[in-house]
């Protein structure tokens, strides 16, 4: 015989194990694009000096030049890496908190919001670590692009995906 609510507490524990397989799938997401954003920062100031370019064969559309940018996005908020630092813990705890709902959207606005947050935790830990993030990827053809990383890159395509797929839902 089975007992009255035992079934409820298997769902709920099924419930529970499908929550934590998604919100490990955030994690897991998140820190491989963080492990690469950070591995291509300590390979750009190991191989790159301050300030400096480095042509690649795709001169016109893809140089290397190391800097330090001590604000956000075009230098905005240049000094308040604290304030900038806050504003990012913020963004990851909204993320965290609405993760549910951005999980029923479907897969290509969970892989956003993977890359949105990689993006923001990869800046973080240079601000974190260094006061100031670092820059290094260059694209000449592109003016209005100043030298960003790839955690940059990560939070621009994660918005541009975002921005589609919700547009494309309603």
């Amino acid at each position: 015989m089975i007992e009255s609510g035992s079934c409820g507490e298997g769902n709920r524990g099924a419930g529970r194990a499908a929550v934590s397989r998604m919100y490990g799938w955030l994690v897991r997401v998140s820190l491989a694009l963080v492990a690469i954003d950070q591995a291509s920062k300590l390979a750009a100031v190991g191989l790159i000096r301050p300030y400096q370019s480095v042509g690649t064969p795709l001169g016109k559309v893809l140089n290397f030049t190391l800097v330090y940018n001590e604000g956000a996005a075009y230098g905005i908020l240049h000094g308040k890496v604290w304030f900038i630092m806050a504003v990012t813990v913020a963004f990851v705890a909204a993320v965290a908190a609405f993760w549910l709902r951005v999980w029923e959207m479907g897969p290509a606005t969970r892989v956003a919001a993977a890359m949105m947050v990689a993006g923001s935790v990869g800046n973080f830990i240079d601000r974190a670590r260094l006061g100031r993030v670092i820059d290094f990827i260059e694209m000449p053809m592109i003016p209005m692009f100043q030298v960003f990383n790839l955690a940059d890159a990560f939070l621009v395509l994660g918005t541009a995906v975002l921005i589609y797929s919700m547009l494309r839902a309603s």
